[in-house]
């Protein structure tokens, strides 16, 4: 199975990195140090998982925050994906729309990923287009006036949608703004579902106030992942995961 090998956080020793990536890799030394430039998570090889788990170890070796990621990386089918909550005395129940709910106790949340997921769609529209034509208007003695022409125009339509992504040992959930139910909010709920989910994370954070932040999902999500475009934003969420929790 192939992974992806990544450095969660800048390197400490560029150079130092460069070369260690260009020896195990095999890279000429300008396009180690072009994969090692950028925002972190930097996306550095693919390779098969023991060969790519070698790699993240040596790099953790000279102090690095290297982790390895199989792919492809785990995405909704491997986490409950949230469409009502209850903020419970000492617990947070999140439920799906069908099966039982995942609750997590308080203080027990772990990791709290805010993300944005981009959704790019091409959409074809026939315009049609009258004008003058003035062999037409002879021919029939102006009874016809003008001609018809279509064409096709391409567009490309972008959504954006705002989501969070929890880890604790009890499990994994998702939270879409799209697809969750902020009734149970009460006289707490917001104008907009993204002032909501904010409410959301806020109140999860005070309970669990030992776990880990991370925002850095809403300026990755909109960039394609190299190795998986498909999956950039779990690709980069499980990363993540990894490197600030292990494992």
């Amino acid at each position: 199975m192939p992974s992806v090998v990544a450095l969660v956080r800048p390197p400490k020793n560029l150079e130092a990195v460069s070369k260690l990536l260009a020896a195990e890799a095999g890279f000429a030394p300008a396009e180690a140090r072009m994969r090692l430039a950028g925002e972190p998570p930097l996306l550095l090889v693919r390779w098969e998982d023991e060969r790519a788990e070698a790699l993240a170890a040596s790099l953790r070796g000279t102090g690095e925050a290297a982790v390895s990621c199989p792919l492809p990386p785990p995405g909704d089918a491997d986490r409950l994906v949230c469409r009502t909550f209850r903020l419970a005395p000492g617990a947070v129940e999140l439920s799906p729309r069908l099966g039982p709910p995942l609750v997590l106790p308080d203080g027990q949340l772990r990791l709290v990923l805010r993300g944005l997921r981009v959704q790019r769609e091409s959409k074809v529209r026939v315009e049609k287009e009258r004008k003058f034509d003035l062999g037409k208007a002879i021919m029939t003695q102006g009874l016809m006036l003008t001609s018809e022409k279509k064409r096709e125009v391409q567009t490309e339509v972008e959504e954006a949608e705002g989501f969070v992504f929890l880890y604790s040992d009890a499990g994994g959930a998702a939270l879409y703004e799209a697809e969750v139910a902020f009734t149970s909010l009460g006289a707490q709920v917001r104008p907009s579902r993204h002032e909501n989910l904010d409410l959301v994370v806020r109140l999860l954070r005070e309970r669990s106030p030992a776990a880990l932040y991370d925002d850095r999902l809403i300026r990755l999500g909109k960039r394609s992942a190299p190795f998986d475009p498909g999956r950039s934003v779990d690709l980069y969420a499980e990363i993540l995961r990894r490197g600030l929790l292990g494992g």
